[in-house]
């Protein structure tokens, strides 16, 4: 049960991620991150509240939708207010911050 529950969050993360991308073109980036937002508070509030084993993996779940949206929408927000000459830092310091 302990590697469902670390593990759904990057799996989860990944396919959130592909529907992200749609979804920020419609409703925009600002949304999008919005959205972010308010899935990573249902998703840590379900699992600080959590007291079996499915709660634990919804509130995961939803920390994984958190997570795929936040990349996305965090990374074409940045890029779309940031100037041309500024652009390529700023995205690559997003990518080291993420993975460090």
């Amino acid at each position: 049960e302990v590697q469902w529950v670390l593990g759904c969050v990057n799996i989860v993360a990944a396919f959130a991620a592909l529907v992200a991308a749609p979804l920020a073109d419609r409703y925009g980036r600002k949304v999008m991150v919005g959205a972010s937002n308010v899935a990573d508070l249902i998703g840590c509030a379900l699992v600080t509240c959590s007291t079996g084993f499915w709660v634990m993996m919804a509130g995961r779940v939803m920390i994984g939708v958190s997570v795929g949206f936040g990349f996305v929408a965090s990374t074409l927000l940045a890029v779309e207010m940031v100037p041309a000459n500024a652009r390529g830092r700023l995205v690559s310091l997003l990518e080291v911050f993420i993975n460090a």
